[in-house]
């Protein structure tokens, strides 16, 4: 989470690809799944600027499941 003050100026994008990067520096981490609440759209735009898919086999009652693959 970003404080109020400090969203929308990049930080909570770069904090995701820092995370991302050590992540699948895990030989075993092949994919991140992510849960998203439907109604936030900014969220859905980074998460799929950053390579995020939504999994459309992994569907939730109010929540949109996204997918990113280390080779995506």
């Amino acid at each position: 989470m970003i404080d109020y003050h400090y969203q929308q100026k990049g930080f909570g994008k770069e904090a995701i690809k820092i995370v991302l990067a050590e992540l699948f520096k895990d030989d075993n981490c092949k994919e991140v799944y992510i849960s998203i609440d439907p109604n936030n759209s900014i969220a859905l735009k980074i998460y799929q600027s950053l390579g995020f898919k939504k999994n459309e086999s992994n569907v939730y009652p109010g929540e949109i499941i996204m997918v990113k693959r280390l080779n995506d």
